[in-house]
Protein backbone atom coordinates (compact mmCIF):
# COMPACT_ATOMS: atom_id res chain seq x y z
CA UNK A 1 0.00 0.00 0.00
CA UNK A 2 1.46 3.38 -0.96
CA UNK A 3 1.28 6.45 1.23
CA UNK A 4 -1.82 8.63 1.49
CA UNK A 5 -2.80 11.58 -0.65
CA UNK A 6 -2.41 14.80 1.32
CA UNK A 7 -4.85 17.50 0.23
CA UNK A 8 -3.71 21.05 0.89
CA UNK A 9 -5.30 24.42 0.30
CA UNK A 10 -3.30 26.82 -1.85
CA UNK A 11 -2.86 29.27 1.03
CA UNK A 12 -0.95 26.68 3.09
CA UNK A 13 1.42 25.86 0.25
CA UNK A 14 2.12 29.51 -0.47
CA UNK A 15 2.93 30.30 3.17
CA UNK A 16 5.30 27.32 3.36
CA UNK A 17 6.86 28.39 0.07
CA UNK A 18 7.33 31.98 1.24
CA UNK A 19 9.14 30.78 4.37
CA UNK A 20 11.30 28.16 2.66
CA UNK A 21 12.21 30.39 -0.31
CA UNK A 22 12.54 33.63 1.71
CA UNK A 23 10.09 35.60 -0.42
CA UNK A 24 11.15 39.24 -0.06
CA UNK A 25 7.61 40.61 -0.33
CA UNK A 26 6.43 38.84 2.85
CA UNK A 27 9.34 39.22 5.30
CA UNK A 28 7.40 41.60 7.59
CA UNK A 29 4.28 39.42 7.49
CA UNK A 30 6.33 36.37 8.42
CA UNK A 31 7.58 38.22 11.50
CA UNK A 32 4.18 39.39 12.77
CA UNK A 33 2.43 36.11 11.88
CA UNK A 34 5.25 33.69 12.69
CA UNK A 35 3.03 31.06 14.33
CA UNK A 36 0.89 30.91 11.19
CA UNK A 37 3.91 30.39 8.96
CA UNK A 38 5.43 27.73 11.21
CA UNK A 39 2.09 25.91 11.31
CA UNK A 40 2.02 25.92 7.49
CA UNK A 41 5.63 24.74 7.37
CA UNK A 42 4.78 21.87 9.72
CA UNK A 43 1.76 20.90 7.64
CA UNK A 44 3.84 21.01 4.47
CA UNK A 45 6.66 18.89 5.96
CA UNK A 46 4.03 16.41 7.18
CA UNK A 47 2.65 16.12 3.65
CA UNK A 48 6.04 15.77 1.97
CA UNK A 49 7.45 13.28 4.47
CA UNK A 50 4.42 11.12 5.19
CA UNK A 51 2.33 11.52 2.03
CA UNK A 52 2.66 9.72 -1.28
CA UNK A 53 1.45 12.72 -3.27
CA UNK A 54 0.10 16.22 -2.75
CA UNK A 55 -3.19 17.46 -4.14
CA UNK A 56 -4.26 21.09 -4.00
CA UNK A 57 -6.67 23.64 -5.34
CA UNK A 58 -5.46 26.65 -7.29
CA UNK A 59 -2.25 28.11 -5.89
CA UNK A 60 -2.40 31.83 -6.66
CA UNK A 61 0.69 33.99 -7.13
CA UNK A 62 1.56 35.91 -3.94
CA UNK A 63 2.08 38.94 -6.19
CA UNK A 64 2.12 39.15 -10.00
CA UNK A 65 5.08 37.04 -11.04
CA UNK A 66 5.89 35.96 -7.46
CA UNK A 67 5.11 32.25 -7.09
CA UNK A 68 7.14 30.77 -4.20
CA UNK A 69 5.37 27.43 -4.19
CA UNK A 70 6.01 26.89 -7.89
CA UNK A 71 9.72 27.43 -7.22
CA UNK A 72 9.58 25.18 -4.15
CA UNK A 73 7.78 22.31 -5.88
CA UNK A 74 10.32 22.34 -8.69
CA UNK A 75 13.21 22.42 -6.23
CA UNK A 76 11.85 19.46 -4.27
CA UNK A 77 10.60 17.57 -7.36
CA UNK A 78 7.20 17.24 -5.70
CA UNK A 79 4.39 15.11 -7.06
CA UNK A 80 1.69 17.83 -6.96
CA UNK A 81 -1.74 17.59 -8.57
CA UNK A 82 -3.41 21.00 -8.88
CA UNK A 83 -7.15 20.37 -9.11
CA UNK A 84 -10.34 22.33 -8.78
CA UNK A 85 -11.47 22.43 -5.15
CA UNK A 86 -14.45 20.29 -6.15
CA UNK A 87 -17.94 20.38 -4.72
CA UNK A 88 -20.77 22.65 -5.90
CA UNK A 89 -19.99 26.13 -7.16
CA UNK A 90 -20.20 28.90 -4.59
CA UNK A 91 -23.40 30.24 -6.16
CA UNK A 92 -25.00 26.81 -5.70
CA UNK A 93 -23.99 26.68 -2.06
CA UNK A 94 -25.74 30.00 -1.50
CA UNK A 95 -29.06 28.81 -2.93
CA UNK A 96 -29.05 25.30 -1.47
CA UNK A 97 -31.06 25.59 1.82
CA UNK A 98 -29.01 22.99 3.70
CA UNK A 99 -25.64 24.35 2.58
CA UNK A 100 -26.72 27.92 3.24
CA UNK A 101 -27.54 26.97 6.82
CA UNK A 102 -24.09 25.40 7.25
CA UNK A 103 -22.44 28.55 5.90
CA UNK A 104 -24.65 30.64 8.17
CA UNK A 105 -23.52 28.66 11.24
CA UNK A 106 -19.86 28.99 10.26
CA UNK A 107 -20.27 32.76 9.92
CA UNK A 108 -21.90 32.99 13.32
CA UNK A 109 -18.94 31.07 14.81
CA UNK A 110 -16.41 33.60 13.52
CA UNK A 111 -16.12 35.17 16.96
CA UNK A 112 -15.04 31.83 18.39
CA UNK A 113 -12.75 31.14 15.43
CA UNK A 114 -11.08 34.52 15.92
CA UNK A 115 -10.46 33.71 19.59
CA UNK A 116 -8.96 30.34 18.67
CA UNK A 117 -6.47 31.71 16.11
CA UNK A 118 -6.38 35.52 15.94
CA UNK A 119 -3.00 35.69 14.15
CA UNK A 120 -4.22 33.64 11.20
CA UNK A 121 -7.32 35.80 10.71
CA UNK A 122 -5.38 39.06 11.02
CA UNK A 123 -2.87 37.82 8.47
CA UNK A 124 -5.68 36.93 6.07
CA UNK A 125 -7.25 40.39 6.44
CA UNK A 126 -3.93 42.14 5.79
CA UNK A 127 -3.20 39.98 2.75
CA UNK A 128 -6.63 40.43 1.20
CA UNK A 129 -7.02 44.17 1.80
CA UNK A 130 -3.46 44.93 0.64
CA UNK A 131 -4.30 43.36 -2.71
CA UNK A 132 -7.15 45.81 -3.24
CA UNK A 133 -5.82 48.78 -1.31
CA UNK A 134 -6.20 51.18 -4.26
CA UNK A 135 -9.67 50.01 -5.30
CA UNK A 136 -11.83 53.16 -5.65
CA UNK A 137 -14.73 51.26 -4.06
CA UNK A 138 -12.91 51.45 -0.71
CA UNK A 139 -13.57 55.20 -0.58
CA UNK A 140 -17.34 54.86 -1.06
CA UNK A 141 -19.90 55.03 1.78
CA UNK A 142 -22.87 52.66 1.33
CA UNK A 143 -25.19 51.30 3.99
CA UNK A 144 -25.74 47.93 2.29
CA UNK A 145 -22.55 45.83 2.27
CA UNK A 146 -23.82 43.72 -0.61
CA UNK A 147 -24.12 46.76 -2.91
CA UNK A 148 -20.38 47.37 -3.18
CA UNK A 149 -18.71 46.46 -6.48
CA UNK A 150 -15.05 45.67 -5.93
CA UNK A 151 -12.87 45.46 -9.01
CA UNK A 152 -10.95 42.34 -9.93
CA UNK A 153 -12.57 40.17 -7.27
CA UNK A 154 -14.28 37.34 -9.17
CA UNK A 155 -14.38 35.16 -6.05
CA UNK A 156 -16.54 37.62 -4.13
CA UNK A 157 -20.18 36.62 -3.90
CA UNK A 158 -22.31 39.43 -2.42
CA UNK A 159 -25.10 38.34 -0.11
CA UNK A 160 -26.98 40.87 2.02
CA UNK A 161 -28.16 38.49 4.74
CA UNK A 162 -24.91 36.58 5.24
CA UNK A 163 -22.68 39.63 5.08
CA UNK A 164 -24.73 41.34 7.77
CA UNK A 165 -24.46 38.23 9.97
CA UNK A 166 -20.66 38.56 10.21
CA UNK A 167 -20.10 39.30 13.93
CA UNK A 168 -19.25 42.90 14.72
CA UNK A 169 -16.38 41.79 16.99
CA UNK A 170 -14.76 40.09 13.99
CA UNK A 171 -15.20 43.09 11.70
CA UNK A 172 -13.97 45.50 14.36
CA UNK A 173 -10.85 43.44 15.00
CA UNK A 174 -10.05 43.06 11.30
CA UNK A 175 -10.73 46.74 10.55
CA UNK A 176 -8.45 47.78 13.42
CA UNK A 177 -5.75 45.42 12.11
CA UNK A 178 -5.69 46.76 8.55
CA UNK A 179 -5.91 50.39 9.68
CA UNK A 180 -2.94 49.86 12.01
CA UNK A 181 -0.78 47.71 9.75
CA UNK A 182 -1.47 48.88 6.18
CA UNK A 183 -0.83 52.24 4.46
CA UNK A 184 -4.48 52.86 3.61
CA UNK A 185 -4.97 55.79 1.20
CA UNK A 186 -6.64 58.96 2.52
CA UNK A 187 -10.40 58.78 2.28
CA UNK A 188 -10.66 55.02 2.88
CA UNK A 189 -14.16 54.38 4.23
CA UNK A 190 -14.79 52.22 7.29
CA UNK A 191 -18.10 51.15 5.77
CA UNK A 192 -16.28 50.05 2.62
CA UNK A 193 -13.69 48.15 4.68
CA UNK A 194 -16.50 46.42 6.56
CA UNK A 195 -18.17 45.48 3.29
CA UNK A 196 -14.90 44.20 1.84
CA UNK A 197 -14.00 42.18 4.92
CA UNK A 198 -17.48 40.70 5.33
CA UNK A 199 -17.64 39.68 1.69
CA UNK A 200 -14.10 38.30 1.78
CA UNK A 201 -14.74 36.12 4.82
CA UNK A 202 -17.96 34.87 3.24
CA UNK A 203 -15.94 33.87 0.15
CA UNK A 204 -13.32 32.24 2.41
CA UNK A 205 -16.02 30.12 4.06
CA UNK A 206 -17.73 29.22 0.79
CA UNK A 207 -14.45 27.98 -0.67
CA UNK A 208 -13.87 26.00 2.55
CA UNK A 209 -17.20 24.24 2.05
CA UNK A 210 -16.23 23.45 -1.54
CA UNK A 211 -13.01 21.88 -0.28
CA UNK A 212 -14.87 19.84 2.32
CA UNK A 213 -17.48 18.54 -0.10
CA UNK A 214 -14.96 17.95 -2.90
CA UNK A 215 -12.67 16.02 -0.54
CA UNK A 216 -15.54 13.85 0.66
CA UNK A 217 -16.63 13.07 -2.90
CA UNK A 218 -13.13 12.27 -4.17
CA UNK A 219 -11.74 10.40 -1.18
CA UNK A 220 -14.73 8.96 0.67
CA UNK A 221 -13.15 5.56 1.36
CA UNK A 222 -9.53 6.10 0.41
CA UNK A 223 -6.29 6.89 2.16
CA UNK A 224 -6.34 10.68 2.04
CA UNK A 225 -6.14 13.57 4.48
CA UNK A 226 -7.38 17.14 4.05
CA UNK A 227 -4.95 19.46 5.85
CA UNK A 228 -6.97 22.61 6.42
CA UNK A 229 -5.54 26.15 6.38
CA UNK A 230 -5.39 27.56 9.96
CA UNK A 231 -8.21 30.12 9.55
CA UNK A 232 -10.59 27.44 8.32
CA UNK A 233 -9.32 24.92 10.86
CA UNK A 234 -10.28 27.39 13.62
CA UNK A 235 -13.89 27.23 12.40
CA UNK A 236 -14.03 23.60 13.47
CA UNK A 237 -14.03 22.92 17.20
CA UNK A 238 -11.02 21.03 18.50
CA UNK A 239 -11.48 17.29 18.77
CA UNK A 240 -9.21 14.42 19.74
CA UNK A 241 -8.07 12.62 16.61
CA UNK A 242 -5.37 9.97 16.38
CA UNK A 243 -4.00 11.27 13.08
CA UNK A 244 -3.56 14.80 14.42
CA UNK A 245 -2.03 13.52 17.65
CA UNK A 246 0.66 11.75 15.67
CA UNK A 247 1.15 14.76 13.39
CA UNK A 248 1.58 17.09 16.34
CA UNK A 249 3.96 14.71 18.05
CA UNK A 250 6.17 13.61 15.16
CA UNK A 251 6.47 16.64 12.87
CA UNK A 252 8.46 18.91 15.23
CA UNK A 253 10.90 16.05 15.75
CA UNK A 254 11.24 15.49 12.01
CA UNK A 255 11.91 19.22 11.54
CA UNK A 256 14.54 19.14 14.30
CA UNK A 257 16.32 16.34 12.44
CA UNK A 258 16.34 18.45 9.28
CA UNK A 259 17.47 21.61 11.07
CA UNK A 260 20.34 19.74 12.76
CA UNK A 261 21.83 19.14 9.29
CA UNK A 262 21.09 22.61 7.91
CA UNK A 263 22.67 26.04 7.99
CA UNK A 264 20.49 27.76 5.39
CA UNK A 265 17.03 27.48 3.85
CA UNK A 266 18.66 25.83 0.86
CA UNK A 267 20.12 23.17 3.16
CA UNK A 268 16.69 22.70 4.75
CA UNK A 269 15.08 22.14 1.33
CA UNK A 270 17.87 19.74 0.34
CA UNK A 271 17.52 17.68 3.53
CA UNK A 272 13.73 17.64 3.22
CA UNK A 273 14.00 16.38 -0.37
CA UNK A 274 16.48 13.71 0.72
CA UNK A 275 14.33 12.57 3.65
CA UNK A 276 11.25 12.30 1.45
CA UNK A 277 12.96 10.39 -1.36
CA UNK A 278 15.43 8.13 0.42
CA UNK A 279 12.91 5.31 0.88
CA UNK A 280 13.41 5.20 4.63
CA UNK A 281 9.84 6.33 5.25
CA UNK A 282 7.94 3.87 3.06
CA UNK A 283 6.72 1.91 6.07
CA UNK A 284 5.69 5.14 7.84
CA UNK A 285 3.60 6.09 4.82
CA UNK A 286 2.04 2.65 4.63
CA UNK A 287 0.95 2.80 8.28
CA UNK A 288 -0.48 6.31 7.93
CA UNK A 289 -2.32 5.22 4.81
CA UNK A 290 -3.69 2.24 6.71
CA UNK A 291 -4.82 4.43 9.59
CA UNK A 292 -6.64 6.88 7.31
CA UNK A 293 -8.34 4.09 5.38
CA UNK A 294 -9.57 2.44 8.57
CA UNK A 295 -10.73 5.80 9.90
CA UNK A 296 -12.69 6.51 6.71
CA UNK A 297 -14.34 3.10 7.02
CA UNK A 298 -15.29 3.70 10.67
CA UNK A 299 -12.87 1.07 12.04
CA UNK A 300 -11.54 3.32 14.77
CA UNK A 301 -9.79 0.63 16.85
CA UNK A 302 -7.80 -0.56 13.83
CA UNK A 303 -6.99 3.05 12.92
CA UNK A 304 -5.64 3.64 16.44
CA UNK A 305 -3.60 0.44 16.14
CA UNK A 306 -1.96 1.65 12.94
CA UNK A 307 -1.20 5.02 14.56
CA UNK A 308 0.39 3.31 17.58
CA UNK A 309 2.53 1.22 15.22
CA UNK A 310 3.55 4.41 13.39
CA UNK A 311 4.62 6.09 16.64
CA UNK A 312 6.61 3.04 17.69
CA UNK A 313 8.28 2.84 14.27
CA UNK A 314 9.15 6.53 14.34
CA UNK A 315 10.58 6.57 17.86
CA UNK A 316 11.91 3.04 18.20
CA UNK A 317 9.94 2.65 21.42
CA UNK A 318 6.41 1.69 22.50
CA UNK A 319 3.82 4.46 22.06
CA UNK A 320 3.64 5.15 25.80
CA UNK A 321 7.43 5.42 26.24
CA UNK A 322 8.89 7.80 23.69
CA UNK A 323 12.50 8.89 23.57
CA UNK A 324 12.25 12.70 23.40
CA UNK A 325 11.54 14.34 26.74
CA UNK A 326 11.84 11.28 28.97
CA UNK A 327 13.63 11.63 32.31
CA UNK A 328 16.22 9.11 33.46
CA UNK A 329 16.14 8.33 37.18
CA UNK A 330 18.76 5.88 38.39
CA UNK A 331 18.81 4.02 35.12
CA UNK A 332 15.03 3.88 34.86
CA UNK A 333 13.36 5.74 31.99
CA UNK A 334 10.22 7.44 33.25
CA UNK A 335 7.62 8.20 30.58
CA UNK A 336 6.04 11.64 30.81
CA UNK A 337 2.64 12.72 29.52
CA UNK A 338 2.71 13.83 25.87
CA UNK A 339 1.81 17.42 26.78
CA UNK A 340 4.81 17.61 29.11
CA UNK A 341 7.14 16.07 26.54
CA UNK A 342 5.97 18.62 23.99
CA UNK A 343 6.79 21.46 26.37
CA UNK A 344 10.26 20.06 26.98
CA UNK A 345 11.23 20.33 23.31
CA UNK A 346 9.38 23.58 22.64
CA UNK A 347 12.27 25.90 23.52
CA UNK A 348 14.81 23.82 21.59
CA UNK A 349 12.43 23.64 18.65
CA UNK A 350 11.79 27.40 18.50
CA UNK A 351 15.48 28.26 18.84
CA UNK A 352 16.40 25.78 16.12
CA UNK A 353 13.83 27.19 13.70
CA UNK A 354 15.07 30.73 14.27
CA UNK A 355 18.60 29.70 13.28
CA UNK A 356 17.33 28.96 9.77
CA UNK A 357 14.35 31.31 9.50
CA UNK A 358 15.82 34.44 11.07
CA UNK A 359 12.73 36.60 10.62
CA UNK A 360 10.32 34.50 12.65
CA UNK A 361 9.52 35.51 16.24
CA UNK A 362 8.10 32.70 18.36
Amino acid sequence: MSGPIIVFEGLTLNRAGELLCDTAATVWERTVASKLYVRCLEDFVFGVVFGNSISTGKVQDVLPGVAPFKDLSQDLSLNVHELDAGGPAEEQLLIDPDEREIVRCLILDLEGALARDPDAWRSLARREVSGSIHDPALTVDLDDRSEYKFSGRPNFWPDRELQHLVPSIYLSAMTETVKKDLPLPPGTSEKALGAFLSRNVLAHILIFRRYQIGFRERHANGAALHVTYPTRASLVSDHDDATWRVRNYLVPRVILQIVDKSLTRGDFRKELRHLASAGRLDEHRRLLSEALTYQAQGEIDRAEGAIEALVQLSTGEPPDIVRVGNTNRGGRVTPLPIAVRQQLIKREYCESLQKIFHEIAL
